[in-house]
């Protein structure tokens, strides 16, 4: 309804650019001492599983360090999680698309993750120490393929 729209829409906050240009780029093209503010990572089930383990295993809270709001494409993928929007909680991964539009044009096997560039950093450092380096068997499925 146009109310919840509305409601929506305030509840987003203010949108502040984060910078003069918003670049979007593979990560091995990326300028030593670039600006980063997000990660946008595409993946199949078990791919976004594997990093929102990730992510929960670099983080205390069970139900806040990912959430999967409603919106466009483009407010998921860039402006929540690279903190443009006012109202999105800071330092929290974005599970997308939720919207039904989004079935026209993302392919339907794929979910995307947006994710803060200090969560990101944080899931690097814990990497060595997390289950997908200590129980690479149950988190690649190629290596299940192995077993």
């Amino acid at each position: 309804t146009a109310k919840i729209a509305s409601e929506t829409l305030a509840d987003m906050g203010k949108f502040t650019p984060a910078d003069k240009y918003i670049v979007m780029q593979p990560l091995d093209e990326i300028p030593e001492g670039s600006n980063l503010k997000s990660i946008l990572c595409f993946g199949n089930a078990e791919q976004i599983r594997t990093l929102g383990g990730l992510i929960h295993f670099s983080e205390p809270k069970a139900f806040t360090p990912i959430i999967a709001p409603w919106g466009s494409g483009c407010v998921n993928f860039v402006a929540f999680p690279a903190g443009i929007a006012s109202g999105c909680p800071k330092d929290t991964a974005i599970l997308s698309p939720f919207v039904p539009e989004g079935n026209t044009w993302f392919p339907s096997d794929l979910l995307a993750l947006g994710i803060p560039i200090t969560m990101a950093r944080r899931m690097a450092e814990g990497y060595e120490s997390s289950f997908a380096v200590r129980k690479p068997e149950t988190t690649y499925s190629m290596t299940k393929e192995i077993l």
